[in-house]
C-alpha cells in the first residue's frame, strides 16, 4: 500500500479550518487509516476480486512453489501474459474470470506435478489512486508424492536392459504426469525399434500411502514384423527406382520406426517432391509393405538475387535449374553473378543417390574474373564433387577442383612464390544450418568448417592448407529482441607468410558481414600505396542486439572485433581492432535493407579516423 497523505491543517467541505472537535475526529480517522495499512494484505477469502475489474495489473507473482515450477506454471496463466514491447510490455486489465481460470489451471498443474493437495490463494495489493493492483498467487504445496518404484510388466526379455535405463529413478523423484508420459513414449519407441510395430504401453499407478506411488508399465508387445516390398505411388516411372533407392528399406529387415523416419527425410532431401508420406500396410501375418506416396515438385526453378553494399556496390545473381532434365533425378543448372569485383558464370550437372541413399554427385564448369586493387585474376574451374546429406540440417561435401588461371599482380606484395598457370585443390566442408528464417533469423545457428589443401600438380607443385571455421548464432530475447553473434577464423597451415599464397587464397577483412568499422578489405596488411594484400590468418568476432521499433523497422547495436595477419609469427591478440555502432533495418519485399554506422574504438594512427557508413540489402551475417 502506498502511504496515506496527511495534512497539518484539516478543513471542512468549503475550505474553512475545522474546530477542536473536528480536528479530533480527523485525527481519529487518520489513526484508523494508518492502522489499516498495517493489516495483512486482503486475500480472495476476504475481498471480492470483482471490485478490481478493469484495473491495471501492475505485477503478477507466484509464491511458495519449489524449484523451477513457477517458470513452468506462469506461461500457462492468463494473468502472467504481457503484450509485446522491448521494455516488457503490459498486461491486460484485471478480469476476475481470468483469475478463476488461472486458479483452476494452477491447481491442475500442481496435481500433475506431484502436489495433489496443494492450495492456491490469490492475494491483492491495490492502489486505489492509480486503479492498479498487484496480484500474487500464494501456494501451499503440501507433501509431494514421490515415486517409490517403477517396473515393467510383459516386456520382451531381450529388451529389458534397455527398458531398465528408461525406468531408472532419481533419488526422491516427484511423481509427475509428464515423466510418466515420457517413459511411456520411450518404452514404446524401444519396442518399435525392434520390430514390434503394433506394440502398446500403458501406465498403472498404485498409491501405497498418501505420499508415494508405484508405477507399472504394462506392455503389449505383439508380434515382431519384417519389411516387405517398397511400393511407390505418385512418382513418374523414371523416378520410381530413384525413390526406392533413396528410401533404402530392404525387404526382410526387421521393422524399425527409425528406418521409416529416415526414409521420409531422405526423400525430402532429394528436392524432387513437394509432398512425401511414408507408411506401412499389412502384407502377411508378420510382413508390412512400405508405401511411399509422393507429390512431384515443379522441376524448373529460376532464382534472382539483388544485393547492395556501400563498399561493394551492386551484386546481381541468377540461377536456373531443372531437377530432372535427364530423367531419373539427373538435373542441370546454370548460374551467373556480377559485382564490380567479381564476375562468374557456370553450369552444373548432378545425379542423386550416387553411392548412398543420401549422396549426390556433381560436375561443374565455371569461369570467373576477379578485379581487386592489388591483383586481377581470370580462371576456368572444373569441379567434381560428392555431397552427403546427413540430415535436413547437416551436410558434408568433398570437391576436387582443377583451375587454369591467368594472374596479374598490381602490387609487388600480391605476387606468390612459385606461381604457375594451374592449380589442383581439394575442399572438405561440413555445414550445419538450423536457422528458423534465412532472411531475418531469430533462432538457430549456421556453422561451417572448410579445409582446403592444395594438391601438387603440373606447374604449381607447392602445397597449402586453408582451415576456415565460422559460425553465426541467433537467440530470441524478450519483447521481440534478437541476440546475434558471429565468429570466423582462418589460417593457412602450411604457409608462414602471405607471399606463399595465391592472392585470392589469402584472408581479408573489413566491410559489411566482416568488420564494420572498416571499409572493404581495409583491415590487415597493405602495400606502400594502401592497397590490401591479404594475410595468412584472420579472426572476426561480432555480437549485436536487434530491437523491433515500429512497423517494419528494427534497430541494432553492435560490437565487432577483428584482424588479419601477414605471417603466422605475427599473430597476436594485441593487434585486434574494435568497432561499435548502431544499425537501422527495414523489411521490404526484396528482403531486409540495413544501414550500419561503424565507429572504430581504440584506433591507432593508421586506422580510419572517421565512422564508416555501410548500406546493405540482405542479412549482415
Amino acid at each position: 500500500m502506498r502511504p496515506i497523505r496527511q495534512h497539518r491543517v484539516h478543513r471542512d467541505r468549503v475550505g474553512r479550518p475545522l474546530g477542536r472537535a473536528g480536528r479530533l475526529l480527523a485525527g481519529l480517522c487518520s489513526l484508523v487509516l494508518a492502522l489499516a495499512t498495517l493489516a495483512p494484505r486482503p486475500t480472495a477469502a476476504s475481498v471480492d476480486p470483482a471490485i478490481y475489474r478493469g484495473w491495471t495489473v501492475e505485477s503478477f507473482d507466484i509464491r511458495g512453489l519449489p524449484d523451477a515450477l513457477p517458470r513452468k506454471l506462469a506461461p500457462g496463466l492468463a494473468l502472467a501474459q504481457k503484450s509485446g514491447g522491448f521494455f516488457g510490455g503490459s498486461r491486460a486489465p484485471f478480469d476476475p474470470r481470468a483469475l478463476d481460470d488461472d486458479l483452476r489451471r494452477a491447481t491442475l498443474f500442481l496435481a500433475r506435478s506431484g502436489y495433489p493437495r496443494a492450495t492456491v490463494t490469490p492475494e491483492f495489493e491495490p492502489d486505489a489512486e492509480h486503479r492498479s493492483v498487484r496480484v500474487t498467487l500464494a501456494v501451499e504445496p503440501g507433501a509431494a508424492v514421490v515415486v517409490r518404484d517403477a517396473r515393467t510388466e510383459a516386456m520382451p526379455p531381450g529388451l529389458e536392459p534397455l527398458a531398465a535405463k528408461v525406468l531408472r529413478l532419481e533419488p526422491g523423484e516427484v511423481f509427475t504426469d509428464w515423466e510418466i508420459d515420457r517413459r511411456v513414449g520411450e518404452l514404446l519407441r524401444i519396442l518399435q525399434e525392434n520390430g514390434h510395430a503394433q506394440a502398446a504401453v500403458r501406465a498403472d499407478v498404485s498409491r501405497p500411502d498418501s505420499v508415494s506411488a508405484r508405477i507399472t508399465f504394462v506392455v503389449n508387445a505383439g508380434p515382431v514384423f519384417h519389411f516387405g516390398r517398397t511400393i511407390v505411388e505418385g512418382a513418374p516411372a523414371d523416378l520410381e527406382e530413384v525413390t526406392r533407392r533413396s528410401a533404402a528399406i530392404r525387404g526382410g529387415d526387421v521393422y524399425s520406426l527409425e528406418d521409416l523416419e529416415r526414409a521420409d527425410e531422405s526423400l525430402r532431401l532429394l528436392g524432387l517432391f513437394r509432398r512425401v508420406n511414408v507408411r506401412t500396410q499389412p502384407a502377411g501375418p508378420d510382413i508390412l509393405d512400405v508405401v511411399v506416396t509422393v507429390g512431384l515438385a515443379p522441376p524448373r526453378s529460376l532464382n534472382l538475387g539483388v544485393g547492395y553494399w556501400t563498399v561493394d556496390n551492386l551484386r546481381v545473381e541468377a540461377a536456373w535449374q531443372h531437377r530432372n532434365l535427364f530423367r531419373a533425378g539427373r538435373g542441370f543448372g546454370a548460374d551467373a553473378s556480377y559485382s564490380p569485383y567479381e564476375q562468374s558464370a557456370g553450369i552444373q550437372l548432378w545425379k542423386p543417390v550416387l553411392f548412398h541413399s543420401r549422396t549426390r554427385g556433381a560436375i561443374a564448369l565455371h569461369g570467373r574474373r576477379e578485379t581487386e586493387e592489388s591483383y586481377e585474376l581470370r580462371s576456368g574451374d572444373l569441379d567434381v564433387s560428392a555431397t552427403y546429406l546427413a540430415t535436413l540440417e547437416t551436410t558434408w561435401a568433398a570437391t576436387i577442383s582443377l583451375s587454369v588461371f591467368d594472374f596479374v599482380a598490381k602490387s609487388p606484395d600480391a605476387n606468390a612464390d612459385g606461381l604457375g598457370p594451374n592449380l589442383l585443390s581439394l575442399s572438405l566442408q561440413w555445414t550445419r544450418d538450423t536457422l528458423d528464417d534465412h532472411l531475418l533469423p531469430r533462432a538457430g545457428l549456421l556453422a561451417r568448417v572448410e579445409l582446403e589443401p592444395g594438391l601438387p600438380s603440373f606447374d604449381f607443385a607447392q602445397r597449402y592448407e586453408l582451415l576456415t571455421p565460422q559460425v553465426s548464432t541467433f537467440a530470441p530475447g524478450p519483447g521481440g529482441t534478437t541476440f546475434a553473434a558471429r565468429g570466423a577464423f582462418g589460417i593457412a597451415l602450411e604457409a608462414s607468410n602471405a607471399s606463399e599464397l595465391l592472392a585470392n587464397k589469402r584472408y581479408y577483412a573489413g566491410g559489411t558481414g566482416s568488420m564494420r568499422g572498416y571499409t572493404r578489405r581495409a583491415l590487415g596488411p597493405q602495400d606502400a600505396e594502401g592497397r590490401p594484400t591479404g594475410g595468412v590468418a584472420k579472426l572476426e568476432l561480432s555480437t549485436e542486439i536487434r530491437i523491433p521499433l515500429a512497423w517494419r523497422f528494427s534497430g541494432a547495436a553492435f560490437l565487432d572485433a577483428g584482424q588479419v595477419w601477414e605471417s603466422r609469427s605475427a599473430i597476436g591478440v594485441r593487434d585486434l581492432r574494435f568497432a561499435v555502432g548502431p544499425g537501422l533495418l527495414v523489411m521490404t519485399p526484396v528482403g531486409p535493407v540495413r544501414l550500419d554506422v561503424g565507429f572504430p574504438v581504440g584506433a591507432r594512427t593508421n586506422d580510419p579516423p572517421s565512422p564508416v557508413y555501410l548500406l546493405s540489402v540482405g542479412q549482415v551475417f
